[in-house]
């Protein structure tokens, strides 16, 4: 009876662990297909963002510079108008040039040509002044002489990444000082976002930014980097992205 029970015992002990190496291999195989199904989303999505962005500059962008170049020509031949109808005409002026501003902005935020162009140090100069713009903000910023060499995949994340990093500061109350630090150290790209903003907390954790938390780790995850945020002593909140060179 003792060896049968011992036999039995061992016997479970093996179908156990068969079950858990399976159970593991089976959820291993899961998780490495979302990641690559995720990554897969994101990539799209930043081509879907793209070719928006072709579409509004090459089209509708063009049509609207072309009819503010035919009305202003229109207005040098007409005869003297009345003052009523120069002010139409200049409002119409106006607005169209505003239309366009906004179209070349709206491109921008779709498709981060900048990134592709200057390179990322100019491209996150550009979004904080786009963030700041018009808030009674100090925001100081410091980057290094040279910009590090960086696949265009690294570069696209790590913009993404501070454009979600601003909007999150700006949705704290009562901003008045922020910073950003971008540094190079030991092969490690870090961003540095500080602010002394007053974030709304519940169960431990700022409202609203479990999402944009979670999509800026994981878009640097994705290429090893990390996402890291805390509130500052004294008050204020700091957010640091690293990834590696």
């Amino acid at each position: 009876m003792t060896v049968r029970s011992g036999t039995k015992a061992t016997r479970v002990r093996s179908v156990t662990i068969n079950l858990r190496t399976s159970v593991t291999s089976t959820l291993e195989g899961e998780f490495a297909e979302a990641q690559a199904l995720i990554q897969h989303l994101l990539a799209s999505g930043e081509h879907g963002k793209a070719a928006l962005a072709r579409k509004l500059h090459d089209e509708i962008a063009e049509l609207m510079v072309a009819a503010l170049m035919d009305l202003s020509a229109a207005v040098l031949q007409l005869p003297a108008l009345e003052v009523q109808a120069q002010r139409q005409l200049a409002r119409a002026k106006a607005t169209l040039g505003a239309a366009i501003d906004q179209s070349r902005r709206l491109v921008e935020e779709l498709r981060p040509s900048l990134v592709e162009e200057v390179g990322l140090f100019t491209a996150l100069k550009w979004q904080v002044h786009q963030a700041t713009r018009g808030r009674s903000v100090i925001y100081t910023e410091w980057y290094p002489d040279i910009e590090p060499p960086l696949p265009a995949d690294a570069s696209i994340a790590l913009f993404r990444v501070a454009e979600e990093a601003l909007a999150m500061t700006f949705k704290r109350g009562a901003v008045e000082v922020a910073d950003l630090q971008v540094r190079v150290d030991q092969d490690v790209l870090h961003m540095k976002f500080t602010d002394n903003g007053i974030p709304v907390m519940r169960g431990g954790s700022e409202q609203g930014a479990d999402i944009s938390l979670a999509t800026m780790r994981y878009r640097l995850r994705l290429l090893g980097g990390s996402v890291d945020i805390e509130r500052a002593k004294g008050g204020g909140t700091i957010l640091i992205a690293r990834l590696p060179l």
